[in-house]
């Protein structure tokens, strides 16, 4: 079920219990997307393997962008009430201006990290929360010697990133 709060939507996937899901995954394919997480919240962070909330995963985030979609399964409407009010009030000033990092370094980083394209682009909105909260700058250019980037290969590259958006997000 799809349901619109403000300038945000929220796509309940069950009623197991309170859980946000990180990652959404195509059995079939192994295709995944990685939903922006950027606001803090009491909900457990999980993945999921289904097909078709990975499709309406794709289709909701291409229509409204992946700022404003949210994928979560909640224990009763009133818990997916109260995410949506947190993530609404988050996102809230997110809607209005966004400070954008220096692109350059961003790209640089990207390529340093060896991100897909699905991961540039949640590294990107990621160095704009970054922006929001903190120094995106001081914060990208020390990541070059805290993480010893370049990386090697693709897997070590998620590791670092998932290092990132815990530390931007505790």
């Amino acid at each position: 079920m799809i349901k619109q709060y403000g300038e945000i939507f929220v796509c309940i996937y069950s009623d197991a219990a309170n859980i946000i899901y990180n990652r959404i995954t195509d059995p079939e394919s192994g295709r995944s997307c990685y939903p922006d997480i950027f606001v803090r919240h009491g909900f457990k962070e999980a993945a999921v393997r289904d097909g078709a909330l990975y499709a309406e995963a794709v289709a909701m985030q291409k229509k409204y962008g992946t700022s404003r979609c949210f994928f979560i399964s909640a224990v009763s409407e009133e818990a997916a009430d109260g995410f949506a009010r947190v993530a609404l009030a988050a996102c809230d000033s997110c809607f209005k201006t966004f400070p954008s990092p220096d692109e350059k370094e961003l790209e640089r980083l990207c390529a340093d990290m060896a991100l897909s394209q699905t991961m540039k682009t949640s590294f990107r909105q990621l160095m704009r929360y970054c922006a929001l909260t903190a120094d995106a700058g001081e914060f990208m250019r020390t990541m070059r010697e805290r993480y010893a980037l370049p990386v090697s290969g693709k897997n070590e590259g998620k590791k670092i990133y998932e290092a990132v958006r815990t530390e931007i997000l505790r």
